[in-house]
């Protein structure tokens, strides 16, 4: 996680000069195309009908219920199966804004319906989150340490699902204050192209190009994306098997059997980015239980969709 994770607190920033002398030319109209493609995999609720990763199916479908409240849908943001409210407000706000600066780029790979639905199945449920109570924010759905015990798909989920709330008693300014400016980067998204966001989220082709192959490792750390691509993800839902192919249940602790094992994920979270290789020495293990390296998460992928839509325009 660690490299990429650089990549995205500083926006990407610039590679090493070691990184210089790869040049290769790259597809960002799949890259972007797939990228988006990721966030279908990591759907809370109930799936729509054009539900494109056919794999995943509903699950959750109770969740608020412990509080009273409706807190169905979202995002899992990473590979397991517990909502926050934070990381899936900086996901909308990062959605948001490369819609609102590269959506042109969007447009011309037809990706533009498939990012507007991506940022609205999160602001729906961000809206949720703040709409039940006065001065309340529902910020966590499930418990990480009962969640952590389990390898199971979200279909299949039987682990509990409090709902952890923000409020005047116990207060928690920072997951209200994202959810508000994700909520007011997505109404400008909905409406118009607004000048406003620099190339904050940009930098050189190249910090774009590491991800998708060119790296000393010669291996795109995107899924689905490149000849060579990890094939080990730190996921439930993509290591187990489909509800299609094994439609009986999968308790708690049977799951993790598959976690264990040496073969590819059952199912291909296609469009995740992974955390990547060690900061320093660009090497990766493809090891679904080396969950720094091999776990995707939406607030990375997340900022990749304005990169590569830039450069569906700004080819190098």
């Amino acid at each position: 996680m660690e490299r990429i994770c650089v990549f995205v607190c500083g926006v990407l920033l610039l590679m090493s000069t070691a990184s210089v002398g790869w040049e290769q030319k790259h597809d960002y109209k799949l890259a972007l195309s797939t990228s988006l493609l990721f966030f279908e995999g990591q759907r809370s609720g109930k799936l729509p009908p054009n539900q494109r990763l056919t794999w995943r199916k509903d699950s959750a479908l109770r969740d608020g219920q412990e509080g009273g409240v409706d807190l169905t849908g979202g995002y899992y943001d990473a590979g397991d199966n517990v909502k926050y409210s934070f990381p899936m407000a900086f996901t909308a706000t990062m959605l948001a804004w490369s819609i609102i600066e590269f959506g042109d780029g969007m447009a011309m790979g037809n990706e533009w319906i498939n990012a507007a639905e991506a940022l609205r199945w999160n602001t729906d449920f961000l809206l949720k989150a703040t709409a039940h109570l006065p001065n309340t924010v529902y910020a966590m759905v499930g418990n990480p340490n009962s969640d952590h015990i389990c390898w199971e798909r979200p279909e299949d989920m039987e682990t509990p699902r409090p709902v952890y709330a923000v409020n005047t008693a116990h207060p928690g300014s920072e997951v209200a204050g994202e959810i508000a400016a994700a909520l007011a980067a997505a109404s400008i998204a909905f409406k118009t192209y607004d000048a406003a966001y620099s190339q904050r989220l940009l930098s050189k082709a190249k910090q774009a190009d590491y991800i998708l192959g060119s790296n000393p490792m010669g291996m795109s750390y995107m899924v689905g994306y490149g000849p060579k691509f990890p094939q080990h993800v730190h996921h439930r839902a993509a290591s187990l098997p489909s509800v299609n192919a094994h439609p009986s249940f999968i308790a708690c602790g049977d799951g993790f059997s598959y976690l264990n094992r040496p073969n590819p994920n059952m199912n291909e979270l296609t469009g995740a980015i992974v955390g990547g290789p060690n900061s320093g020495t660009d090497n990766f293990a493809d090891d679904r239980r080396q969950s720094a390296q091999t776990e995707p998460t939406t607030y990375v992928n997340a900022p990749f969709v304005g990169v590569f839509a830039y450069f569906v325009n700004h080819k190098k």
